[in-house]
């Protein structure tokens, strides 16, 4: 038994063309035989239902359709139906193809607007952690070289600028030793004025270096103040000191003395600040460091090596009663005009 392959009509005897539809049949219709066990739909009735089956295994597309009541079969073919043509009899109409378009995903960059750069979140800024994270740097390296440093350092860079004087008479004869310190243009000598007095020629020596140079000439004194300023013929080669601010001196503070007692070279000796007073106007400065004859004229320092005072000397009969005439009283000195004083006038006034 054949059916026909436009119309699915059943064919009895074997015809070149289909009774129904009219078509050609060859070049070969579908055999029975190879047409797969069709599967029975049931309706809701009792004795009727619809079986469909697909086509030969040569027409993949074709289906068979059964009548169960009177047991007609009808097979189409959907993919050979003209579009022009419609179906007859029981044969259901062939599916609309519906093609389905994915919708192309395209990129657009977001615009942004002042509105929108707004709405954003801002992200934290990292800039103050590391703002304290330096700052927390700075503070931990400078607490640890505050506490590595040397103390005594500025002292004894200080100790350095304290020279060794040696008074002559005319007839080239030392007769008295004395201290003082650089100042200034580094050929400005500090000392006190009793050391200068009835001296005729001076020298002044650094220890360290070994080298000496004369002095000659007195550019300022003051006698109640006990000060002198002299002027070296040339430089010695040390540096000069700084003046601190006396006012800020404080009984109490920790204060050192540099001199040369008895000739002994760079004597460092420290004690504290005992008092502070006028003496006929005088700016003096009580201490406990320890001086003896020749320490006269030294310098006396602050913890921070610079000059607050020119220790002058003490009181017989008492301990540590010593006294130095303030840096500032000096200043008052430096502040008048030089007059260039041979130093022989003073050993014959």
């Amino acid at each position: 038994m054949k059916f026909c392959r436009f119309c699915g009509a059943k064919l009895e005897t074997p015809m070149k063309f289909c009774y129904k539809c009219g078509k050609a049949l060859e070049p070969a219709s579908i055999p029975v035989t190879q047409q797969p066990e069709p599967v029975v739909l049931q309706s809701a009735s009792k004795n009727a239902g619809v079986s469909f089956r697909p086509a030969a295994a040569q027409h993949p597309s074709a289906v068979v359709f059964r009548q169960t009541d009177d047991d007609e079969e009808v097979s189409f073919h959907p993919a050979s139906v003209q579009a022009d043509e419609q179906p007859q009899g029981n044969v259901p109409p062939q599916p609309e193809l519906v093609t389905i378009q994915q919708p192309v995903q395209t990129y657009a960059p977001p615009i942004y607007t002042q509105a929108a750069a707004a709405e954003r979140p801002k992200k934290k800024s990292k800039r103050p952690f590391i703002i304290i994270a330096a700052v927390l740097a700075v503070v931990i390296l400078g607490a640890m070289a505050f506490a590595l440093r040397d103390p005594m350092a500025p002292i004894n860079t200080a100790a350095k600028s304290v020279l060794y004087l040696e008074c002559y008479d005319h007839t080239g004869y030392a007769f008295r030793s004395g201290s003082g310190f650089i100042l200034n243009d580094r050929k400005i000598v500090i000392t006190n004025y009793h050391v200068v007095d009835g001296t005729y020629q001076m020298v002044a020596l650094d220890p360290y270096s070994g080298r000496s140079v004369e002095i000659n000439n007195v550019l300022a004194y003051d006698e109640e103040a006990d000060l002198a300023v002299l002027l070296c013929e040339e430089e010695i080669g040390l540096p000069p000191l700084e003046l601190a601010n006396s006012d800020y001196v404080r009984q109490g503070d920790k204060i050192y003395t540099v001199g040369y007692p008895l000739g002994l070279s760079h004597t460092l000796s420290d004690g504290l600040v005992s008092s502070l007073y006028l003496d006929n106007g005088i700016e003096i400065i009580q201490i406990s460091a320890p001086i003896s004859h020749g320490s006269s004229g030294g310098v006396l320092l602050n913890e921070k090596g610079k000059v607050i005072g020119v220790t002058s000397g003490g009181w017989d009969g008492g301990q540590n009663l010593n006294y130095a005439v303030s840096s500032n009283q000096l200043k008052q000195l430096l502040r008048d005009t030089y007059d260039v004083t041979p130093m022989s006038a003073l050993y014959y006034k």
